[in-house]
């Protein structure tokens, strides 16, 4: 039961750097689908985003505008939900998650027998307060994926793209 760590690296925003090329298909998917809901609810041509910044920003909104509406708890203590991504493409296995706020030495990502276990923490002090951003999360990764080979790259813009290639 051999225990590896996977580094995060660094990246651009990603909009421009090539290594997001399949991250951006699955968002510009999904921003597709945005716009379809939007035009489904009736919402005015306006509102539509023009670019992927301003989809997450505002798809971002959406989420916590809609869950504040279910949420008895709404304010302080609210939580906001977000879904991350796992894409099977014809030549990897993909997990984009949206982890704005933290750097790549915030991230530690471990692999021990198919799971992956992404977890983050960042403490920020000031002369009066002091803050705690955390978050874990766990998947089980498909059994024909080359763990061996599986990248951890973070966009300047916080999106966290997990990638590994089938094996051949």
């Amino acid at each position: 039961m051999a225990c590896r760590q996977i580094q995060t690296v660094g990246r651009n925003r990603i909009i421009e750097d090539p290594i997001f090329e399949a991250a951006r298909q699955t968002l510009n998917q999904a921003i597709e689908d945005y716009k379809r809901m939007q035009c489904n609810l009736g919402l005015p041509v306006n509102l539509w985003t023009i670019n992927m910044s301003q989809a997450l920003s505002t798809v971002g909104t959406y989420q916590i505008q809609q869950m504040q509406q279910q949420s008895p708890f709404a304010g302080p203590l609210s939580v906001k939900m977000v879904e991350d991504t796992m894409t099977f493409r014809p030549d990897c296995f993909v997990i984009i998650m949206d982890v704005q706020g933290f750097r790549p030495e915030d991230i530690s990502i471990t692999l021990r027998c198919n799971i992956v276990e992404i977890s983050a923490e960042r403490h920020i002090q000031d002369l009066n307060t002091a803050q705690c951003f955390s978050f874990h999360r766990r998947y089980a990764l498909p059994q024909n994926i080359r763990t061996d080979a599986l990248e951890s790259n973070l966009s300047c813009d916080g999106v966290l793209v997990l990638s590994a290639p089938w094996v051949t």
